[in-house]
């Protein structure tokens, strides 16, 4: 009976496992699938199909052992055949193991009219400053969130730079741009709210009624985003803190610098030819996280396209991996993959390891994120749920 009990415990925990063993392995593969969500919907965007959005609801694991222990059959006398000698256990005989498990996964389909208003929807600066406050390189995040940016110079038309590298030379130039940003620190910041007490005034010349000056007082915004784009002086490099000596000391256009409290508008101006030029105004336009999917499974085959690369600025604190923004290779074996699919006939795979991992890994980081921020209770009625039951 020792040698049972001592069976007995020892399959149940083959077979049930630890809570926290079985918690962690239901973690892991919520984990894989949701980068295989992730690089199906690339893969999706990069043949032009529609993209589909899953999410795990719940999970429920169930397990049954049933042993039963007996004397086999034993039969006695002389003239046995060989048979008869034989002593049956099994399914068969008297003594069995039974063991049973079923793991039930819930999947919430997303296909609600919130859901994809908030996907489609131009990402806010308040979710862009969201990523840059988890310590994403700047440079990856821009790429990613701008879709465009529209540049009106001094005394001239204005005109869009696209962040799409497969028109290399409009490309270029939006490359440039995004270079001028990051040696000059620009990121985000908390906007700081004016003081009621002593609304702030503004006086223009004139006369009115030969009394001197007109005074006007501007009332505190109340609509002002509580988010702006500033140029932060400990982000930026050497040559660009120069760059702001010299503006701040002949009193040209004063860039809107991180903690000087000014309230800014929707443009930055910003000296894409360096301080001696005029200044151009720049409006950034943010992509929605539906067009996240879709621009990177336009870079995804570098047959088509160059997938844009990072480069590490050597700015003081900041690390930016460089290398492409997003790496996916096509290959004939899935083993040693971060995350691979199979789809329209072609396996794709991101590698486990290389330097030029760590910018993809981010990116995935980020959708999940962003995924995440489209959700609500009520993008998932019951009626879209689907069980799957092995």
């Amino acid at each position: 009976m020792m040698i049972a009990a001592a069976s007995l415990s020892l399959c149940g925990c083959l077979s049930f496992g630890s809570i926290a063993t079985r918690g962690t392995t239901f973690d892991e593969g919520v984990g894989a699938l949701q980068n295989r969500a992730i690089l199906l919907n690339i893969a999706r965007a990069n043949h032009h199909d529609p993209l589909y959005f899953v999410s795990v609801g719940s999970a429920t694991a169930q397990g049954q052992t049933d042993l039963r222990l007996a004397a086999p059959p034993v039969t006695t006398g002389p003239g046995l055949t060989t048979t008869e000698k034989q002593l049956t256990f099994g399914v068969a005989g008297s003594t069995w193991l039974d063991n049973q498990t079923s793991t039930n996964v819930q999947l919430g389909v997303f296909s609600t009219h919130d859901f994809y208003v908030g996907l489609m929807t131009p990402l806010q600066l308040s979710e862009v400053d969201l990523l840059l406050r988890q310590g994403f390189p700047r440079e990856l995040v821009f790429y990613l969130v701008i879709a465009k940016a529209r540049i009106t110079p001094p005394n001239g038309r204005p005109f869009y730079l696209y962040n799409e590298p497969r028109d290399a030379a409009r490309y270029a130039l939006f490359v440039k741009a995004i270079e001028v940003a990051m040696e000059h620190g620009l990121t985000t910041e908390v906007v700081p709210a004016p003081s009621p007490a002593s609304p702030p005034t503004q006086t223009v010349a004139g006369q009115s009624n030969g009394a001197g000056a007109i005074q006007f007082v501007l009332k505190p915004d109340t609509a002002a985003p509580p988010i702006q784009e500033c140029f932060d002086r400990a982000l930026a490099t050497s040559a660009a803190n120069d760059d702001f000596d010299q503006l701040i000391s002949e009193k040209k256009v004063t860039p809107n610098l991180c903690g000087g409290g000014a309230h800014q508008t929707a443009s930055q101006d910003v000296y894409l030819d360096g301080p001696d030029k005029p200044a151009s105004q720049v409006e950034v336009i943010f992509r929605s996280t539906y067009g996240i999917f879709q621009y990177l499974g336009g870079i995804m085959n570098s047959t088509e396209a160059a997938a844009p690369t990072l480069v590490d600025y050597g700015i003081p604190g900041e690390v930016t991996p460089p290398g492409e923004l997003l790496h996916i290779e096509k290959r004939s074996g899935l083993s040693g993959c971060f995350t691979a699919v199979t789809y329209d006939g072609e396996s794709l795979c991101v590698p486990q390891d290389g330097a030029a991992l760590e910018n993809t890994k981010d990116v995935f980081d980020i959708l999940t994120a962003l995924l995440a921020l489209k959700q609500s209770p009520g993008d998932l009625p019951a009626s879209q749920s689907v069980l799957i039951a092995p």
